[in-house]
């Protein structure tokens, strides 16, 4: 499960500003930012499982971001890898090219997820669904949060507080930007327990853990927040590309940009 706060032409520096938690199975290795593909140049962490992505960019300032759909069931190994989906997205190297990739998608060869892609200029968010195919949205110009189902869901109010400490953010300049998304994402708050939804009868997650799932960066016994992404862009390029490999609370984020461009 992951958080991904985006800020969509609304800073007067970078028109696509992205802080994302990548939360994971400890066990589950990642890799720092890399690049993935010379043509068109693409970075992005890797999957040390299954390969793929949870979040990247190209050289030209398009970018994609991934996130699991809780479906309260354990989710199917034999089917193929949601970081694949991301990477593939990213890979076609703008909008128009990811909407028509995703048109063709066969969702039920996945499980849920829900995909957020954009470029400084237009953005958009896929959910795909077993047995409903894929649906795509564009996002007006605002500040969104988005987890792990729909945006604007009542189930993950972490989201409203993800927010809430960003917001400063939006008016801030460039560098004191990622500064104040790094604190942000490193925080630990819980909504009120009033707020948080139980899980169903019968689901593999236990209430105290649905509880802990609600911080911005989370900590479990064996699972929890493992790394955290900043990314500036504007149309034609990158800003700014920062990564901290480990929790955010933690590890400090380091600059990758020279990956875009070296």
């Amino acid at each position: 499960m992951c958080t991904i706060v985006i800020a969509h032409r609304i800073h007067p520096e970078a028109p696509l500003l992205v802080a994302a938690n990548r939360d994971e199975f400890y066990s589950r290795r990642g890799h720092a930012p890399r690049i993935l593909r010379d043509v068109p140049r693409v970075v992005g962490g890797v999957d040390g499982e299954r390969g793929g992505t949870w979040m990247g960019a190209t050289a030209s300032g398009f970018f994609v971001g991934i996130t699991n759909q809780r479906t309260w069931r354990v989710p199917d190994a034999s089917l193929r890898s949601r970081g694949e989906v991301a990477l593939g997205v990213l890979s076609a190297g703008s909008v128009r090219a990811a909407e028509d990739l995703l048109a063709e998608l066969d969702a039920d060869l996945y499980n849920d997820f829900n995909l957020v892609f954009g470029d400084g200029e237009t953005l958009r968010l896929a959910y795909a669904r077993r047995g409903k195919g894929v649906t795509l949205e564009t996002l007006e110009p605002g500040f969104y949060a988005l987890a792990n189902d729909r945006l604007g869901s009542k189930e993950f109010p972490k989201t409203d507080h993800a927010l809430s400490l960003s917001r400063r953010a939006i008016d801030a300049p460039i560098d004191e930007a990622l500064r104040i998304l790094g604190e942000a994402m490193a925080s630990h708050d819980l909504p009120d327990e009033r707020r948080i939804p139980p899980p169903p009868k019968g689901s593999p997650i236990p209430l105290d853990v649905v509880k802990r799932l609600q911080a911005i960066c989370v900590h479990t016994t064996s699972y929890g927040t493992v790394s955290s992404t900043i990314c500036a862009a504007e149309p034609g390029r990158v800003i700014r590309y920062a990564y901290a490999d480990g929790p955010p609370c933690r590890a400090a984020y380091v600059g990758y940009e020279s990956l875009f461009y070296g």
